[in-house]
C-alpha cells in the first residue's frame, strides 16, 4: 500500500471514531455505508495493512496522551497490550458473530473489569487532596475504557 494511500485509510479510521465515538474495529470500517464498499475491493494483504494501521491510530491515541487519567489507562495498555488486544477482538467478535459463545468474552471482560476497578482505586488514592475533581476525573477515565471498549458493560 503506498504512503498515500496509508494516509487514507488513516484518515478514514479517523473519521470513522469520530462518527462512532468509540475506536472503530475492522468490522466497523468494512461494514461502514461510504467506506466500505472502498474497502471491500482491497486486496488480503492491503486488508493486513489497514488492520496493522488500526492497531497503529489505537496505539498513538494511548501512548500520546498525558492527563492523570490517560497515563493509568496507558499503564494499563503498557503491562497489559496482549489482554489489550485479545478484549478487543473478543468485542469485535461479540458484534459481529451471531454464534459467539460468549463464556471466554465474560472470562477476559472479569479481568478487564478487576484491572479498571485497581486503576479506579490508585486515581482515587491520588486524587484524596482534589476530592471536588474525583467524579470528573473518574468519569473522564471510564470515558477513555468506552472508547476502546464500547461493549465493556455487555455481559449477562
Amino acid at each position: 500500500m503506498h504512503s498515500d494511500r496509508s494516509t487514507q485509510m488513516s484518515t478514514i479510521i479517523h473519521n470513522v471514531h469520530t462518527q462512532l465515538w468509540y475506536v472503530p474495529f475492522l468490522s466497523d470500517l468494512f461494514s461502514h455505508t461510504v467506506f466500505g464498499p472502498i474497502l471491500s475491493t482491497l486486496s488480503s494483504d492491503e486488508q493486513k495493512k489497514v488492520d496493522w494501521l488500526l492497531r497503529t491510530y489505537v496505539e498513538s491515541i494511548i501512548l500520546g496522551s498525558k492527563t492523570k487519567w490517560w497515563l493509568y489507562f496507558k499503564r494499563f495498555y503498557e503491562t497489559q497490550k496482549d489482554l489489550f488486544w485479545e478484549f478487543r477482538r473478543l468485542q469485535q467478535k461479540l458484534k459481529t458473530d451471531v454464534d459467539f459463545d460468549k463464556t471466554e468474552f465474560q472470562s477476559v471482560w472479569k479481568i478487564i473489569e478487576e484491572e479498571m476497578f485497581r486503576y479506579e482505586w490508585l486515581l482515587t488514592q491520588k486524587m484524596t487532596n482534589q476530592a471536588q475533581w474525583l467524579n470528573k476525573t473518574l468519569d473522564a477515565f471510564y470515558d477513555i475504557v468506552y472508547w476502546f471498549f464500547p461493549y465493556y458493560n455487555d455481559i449477562e
